[in-house]
């Protein structure tokens, strides 16, 4: 229980020093199947709702909720695969950004580590991610606006 309460006290004190307030957005982007998975599906086009919340100065938590739709490859019927992702990047320069994030993905039906890498112009973030594990795989291209509230 003491070490429990230890990094309540703790998470919150780090929270308390956020630079700045929450944002929400909304993103679209390319995704381009590689492996078995780029062998049966073409690539497809997604959206997603985004959540960041800053817990320090450089450190931003984040979340998304994300649809992609693969075209099926000749006969084949493409699929839609929705997806809940949670993860953290950090600004390690000026405008690059790094991270992780895991996330769950229906129809292909796992979870998965995606790394992160982007830059953000203001409201603006152009970013990479790669969802590396699982059997299923591809990269993510996305644009995204988000707004403090």
């Amino acid at each position: 229980m003491k070490r429990f309460l230890a990094v309540a006290i703790a998470t919150l004190a780090v929270l308390g020093t956020a630079s700045s307030a929450a944002a929400l957005g909304v993103g679209v982007g390319y995704r381009l199947p590689t492996g078995d998975l780029g062998d049966a599906y073409d690539g497809g086009f997604g959206a997603n709702a985004v959540f960041e919340y800053p817990v320090a100065p450089l450190v931003s938590a984040y979340g998304d909720l994300g649809y992609t739709t693969f075209a099926g490859e000749g006969s084949r019927d493409g699929i839609d695969v929705w997806s809940f992702n949670a993860g953290a990047k950090v600004n390690v320069l000026t405008l690059l950004q790094v991270g992780a994030e895991v996330g769950y993905f229906t129809e292909v039906d796992e979870f998965a580590i995606s790394p992160y890498v982007g830059q953000g112009l203001g409201p603006l973030q152009l970013s990479a991610r790669y969802k590396l594990t699982g059997e299923a795989h591809w990269l993510d291209l996305r644009a995204s606006v988000s707004v403090p509230f």
